[in-house]
Order: C-alpha cells, then structure tokens, then sequence
C-alpha cells in the first residue's frame, strides 16, 4: 500500500480531532474576517489606515494596552471612496482559542478621518471579547512572545441597521451587518509581547506542560487552562447546540475514534507541533511510521496481537454511544416514556460511568503493552526517539510503511497506527501533557464532529475555517431570544466542577498508566474507579446540555428553526443530513438501538 493511501485511510482518524483556533488539517493559516464575512472592497481606491504612534508591523507601546494606561491608539485614514456615508472600526487578535477582538466602533461620520488617543464621542461603541460590554478592552493576551493586532477600517456605503443593544454588538455581528455596504477596508497591524511571559532560558513552555516534549520555536503551547477557559467552553457549547437543535441521530454518532483511551499526550503532541503541521493530514502517518519502523518486528507483532484483541471492544464502545444518543433525541421530540417527565439524571450519568469503564479497561491494556514496549528499548531506539523530540513533523525521517504492518485488516491497522502514534507521544511526554485534551473533548453526543469534519472527510482540498466552531456558534445565539441564549450560554458555569473534576481525574489516571512506562505495574482497580467517576462527571455534562439544548428547540418558532437550518445548509449542503450512521468516523447502517427507556422518569 503507497503511503498517501494509509495517509487517507489514517485521515478518519486525525480529521476528527480537535482543530486549534491557530491551525487547520489542510492549511495553517487563519482564515480572514473576509474569508467569513466577504465584502466588496474597491482595490483601486488607496485606502490607507495608519497612527502617528506606531508604524506598519511595528510595537504598540505599552500605554496602549492592560500593562499601561490602556488608551486607544490614536488612527488617521484617507482615501475613502467618494460613496462613504460612515466608518466603522474593529481591533482584534488571531488568539489560540478564536478571534478575540478588543474594539468595536461604528456609524462614525462620513467627515471624521482620524480618532484621538482615547477618544470618546464618536460612533457607538459595540462590546469586546474580555468581559462583554460596550467599552474598548485593551489586549492583554497571555502567553509568550509576540501576538499581532490589527485594526481594521471599513468605508460605508450606508450606516449598519443594528436591531441589538451595543453590549449584544461583537464583531461578528457588525461585520455580518455590514458585509454588504463595506466599499474598500484598511489595515494596520502592530505587535506586542508582554514582559514576564518566558522563563530565564527564553523558553515559553518551561510551566505547567512540563515534559521533554516541548516547541522550541518560542510559539505558545496549547495547555488544560485554555482548554477549559470559559471563551473555548463557550464557542464549544454553542457550536454544540447548534448542531444538534439543526442535526439527526445519524450526524450525532459521528465521533473521532482518538477520543477513545486517548491518555498518551498525542492531542497535546499535534497541538504543540513547531512546525505547526500538527492538523496536517500525515502527521499521524508520520509519528506512526517513525516509530513503527523504530520497532523490531517482534515489538510491532505486540501492537498488531493488541490491536486485534481490542477491535471488538473498540467498536463495542462506538455502539453504545448510540443509546445515550437516542435518549437525548428522544427528549428534544417530546417522545417520551408513558408517564415520565424527563431524562432520569442518576441513570444517564450511570450508564455514562458504565462506558467509560469499558474505556478504562482498553486503556489499561494499551498501558500495559506501551509499557513493556518502552521498557524494551535498547539505546539506539530511545536515541532514534530522543533525536524526534522538540522537532516538528517537518523534520522527522520520512520512512516507508514495514513490510508485516501491510495488508492488515482495515480496523487493525487503523488500531497499530493509532498505538504506533500514541507510543512515541507517551515516550516523550508527560503527565501533563497526557491530561491535556481539546475544548470539544467532552459532551460528544450532539453531532458537532459531523458538522465540523464531514465536508472534510469527503473532500480532501477543503480546509476546516480555523473560526468555525465560534463563528457559526455566535451566528446562532444571535438567532435566538435572550432567554434562549441564557439557557446555552449559562452551561459553561453549570458544567465547570464536572470539567474541572474531569481534569483531576484524568490526572490521577494518567499518573497511575504511566507505571507502565516506568516498570512498575498499575492497579487496575485504581483504574477502573476512577474511570468510573470519569464518566460520571461526563454524565452530568452531557444532561445538563441535552437538558438545556432540548428545552431551545422545542422554544424555537418555525422562522428559527428556518434560519438555523439555513445555517448548516450553507455550510454542508447535500450532506446536511447522513443517509445513515457512523461507527466513529465510518459510515454504517443504522445499527438496532436498545430500549432507552430505562434513561427515563
């Protein structure tokens, strides 16, 4: 088999997995506010947007931002077409978790052309990302090194027709207002690093990730902290329910089949990449062949005798997804059991503990061999491993697939890729970066990997928008009534102790798996209660979303549900809705559910 077919076959796996705000499986750059909001922008009409303060790509000073007084920056433009009749101007940031925008001005008159340092009285102000209301925030982006701002000036045809409060006005929503008068736009962008944010050594990722795994190219490090910040949450959760009020149980049960026993630090691996070809479509290829050709034959025969013993366990765990599955559709049609009022909330956390029990016991088995693997390795191995660490997939071997890893069955070789990859990420990481795990790894019920990944799936030239998941999450709660809104947006608070306990938890299982690596045996008992309270903290995320998403949709007028709907279908036409089902990322009939009514009272 050639390498860009496994590459292919290995793309269902890695496609479905999180994707950074600041990278795409097919390309790394972010997409631009016109890649979201397209404009017509006259090119010949010289508009130019700059500050008697700093110059093109130069440093905001310090007065500009939260380290200093926290002024506006003081903006001159010209060239505007005749046509204008107001401005509008946004600052904002390409941050790891999203756009993050600090500045949101707009109906500026036709006659103004500058803005004075901190300016006041001019337009109206629309919100900003750091606490919500209709006021400039200065940036105050944490992390190393350097971040870029711009601010952007837009020439209007007409004034924005804005049914909001300005508190309710972001970026998103004046750029969707005005994608259609916009007649030329300016840019000037800037950089600012703040002072305290890099170790001694000058390297940014000497904190909580710890381990030898580590960029060193001075780029910050994804970590748990940005994971579960309440913006990431929040963009999350929205997306989520989106998803599911406009999906179906078929697009429900697409799932990334790496969410499964995923304790080895490779989410943090990809995320972390130098190269920043962590989402590429080979990255997972080339860690699983880097280390499989690493490999004596022997060791690898361990990964194909697991692979094949774990298949049907593997699968097992994707069908029994589907019950919590129906439950949750089931309450958003109003279809319930003959005298119930709604889901029982002890049972669906305790079916949920059930499933990730039967996580835990694939996990300890991959523990255990993964462990007597890396206890194996002679020094020329670990020196072939050592030589990989802190570099990027760009500068790893390029090496061909082993003679006994081909022709395996399907699902076995996507398991010994899979175990290959994982191998290499637990040799060189750490506790920490095992724990780690992307914003949409919890709550994977209601369809948001299908709405994200299929259009990808089907068409390998098409790049995931690295803002999809915030931008289609923000359209859709300003299509919904505020109490609507309240009831999507008030699940970041509600779920934060199960998500904080679910961050404990995968700590203390991760410390117990990695006596493996170590040559000590882990205690499977320790394990598997664990395990259990895992799926119990995941238990009570996911009602509380099935709660409140159903309790939207079933608020929805038919005018909403026509816009929502209208939403995926711009976004995946035809394959808006499967013919089927999905066992993780491979499409199947749809499978015979069992009786959910036990999930009921």
């Amino acid at each position: 088999m050639k390498r860009t077919l496994l590459t292919w076959l290995l793309l269902l796996v890695l496609l479905t997995g999180c994707i950074p705000a600041s990278s795409s499986p097919i390309q790394s750059d972010p997409a631009s506010p016109a890649d979201v909001y397209p404009v017509s922008v006259s090119a010949s009409s010289g508009f130019t947007l700059t500050s008697p303060a700093v110059a093109e790509g130069g440093r905001l000073p310090i007065e500009y931002t939260c380290d200093g007084s926290g002024s506006t920056l003081a903006l001159d433009w010209s060239g505007a077409p005749a046509e204008t009749q107001s401005f509008a101007v946004v600052m904002h940031h390409e941050a790891q978790d999203g756009i993050h925008w600090y500045w949101v001005l707009y109906d500026i008159p036709a006659n103004v052309t500058s803005l004075p340092t901190d300016v006041s009285g001019v337009g109206v102000l629309g919100n900003n990302i750091n606490n919500g209301l209709a006021e400039y925030s200065p940036p105050c982006s944490q992390g190393p090194g350097d971040k870029t701002y711009t601010y952007t000036v837009y020439a209007l045809s007409a004034e924005p027709q804005l049914d909001l409060s300005a508190e309710q006005v972001t970026r998103d929503v004046l750029l969707a207002a005005i994608q259609d008068i916009t007649l030329a736009s300016a840019d000037l962008n800037v950089v600012y690093a703040r002072e305290g944010m890099t170790d001694p050594a000058g390297n940014p990722q000497a904190g909580p990730q710890g381990g030898k795994n580590q960029p060193t190219d001075g780029a910050p490090a994804y970590n748990i902290e940005q994971a579960i910040s309440d913006k990431a949450q929040g963009m999350t959760i929205s997306y989520d329910a989106l998803a599911f009020m406009t999906g179906d149980l078929g697009a429900d049960s697409f799932f990334p089949p790496g969410k499964v026993a995923d304790f080895w630090g490779f989410q943090y691996l990809r995320d972390n990449d130098p190269s920043q070809m962590g989402h590429a479509g080979d990255f997972l290829t080339s860690a699983a062949m880097n280390t499989l050709s690493n490999l004596t034959a022997e060791q690898r025969t361990e990964l194909v005798t697991l692979a094949q013993s774990q298949v049907d366990d593997i699968n097992a765990y994707g069908y029994k997804r589907f019950v919590l599955m129906q439950a949750f559709r089931r309450l958003a049609e109003g279809d319930l059991p003959a005298g119930t009022t709604g889901l029982d909330e002890d049972a669906v956390k305790a079916y949920s503990a059930e499933l990730y029990q039967l996580d835990g016991q694939i996990s300890f088995e991959r523990a255990q061999m993964m462990g007597k693997i890396i206890t194996s390795l002679s020094a020329d191995q670990k020196a072939y491993f050592d030589a990989m660490i802190g570099k990027g997939m760009q500068e790893w071997n390029s090496v061909e697939e082993p003679e006994d890893i081909r022709g395996l069955d399907r699902d076995v070789k996507v398991a010994v890729m899979t175990y290959a990859a994982d191998l290499y990420s637990w040799y060189a990481g750490s506790v920490e970066a095992d724990v780690y795990f992307c914003p949409e790894r919890h709550g994977t019920y209601f369809g948001s990997f299908y709405l994200k990944d299929i259009k990808a799936m089907s068409d390998p030239t098409y790049a995931i928008p690295t803002n999809l998941t915030g931008d289609l999450g923000e359209k859709m709660l300003t299509l919904l009534t505020p109490e609507q809104a309240g009831l999507i947006t008030s699940l970041v608070d509600i779920q934060k102790p199960s998500l904080q306990g679910i961050v404990s938890t995968r700590g203390q299982i991760s410390t117990e798996l990695r006596k493996f690596k170590d040559g000590v045996i882990a205690d499977q008992a320790t394990v598997m209660s664990l395990m259990a309270q895992y799926g119990t903290y995941d238990g009570e995320i996911i009602y509380n979303m099935a709660i409140h998403f159903s309790q939207v949709y079933q608020s929805l007028t038919d005018a909403q549900k026509a816009e929502l709907t209208a939403l995926r279908t711009e976004l995946l036409g035809e394959q808006s809705h499967p013919t089927g089902a999905y066992l993780y990322s491979q499409a199947v009939p749809m499978p015979e559910i069992p009786n959910t009514d036990f999930l009921f009272k």
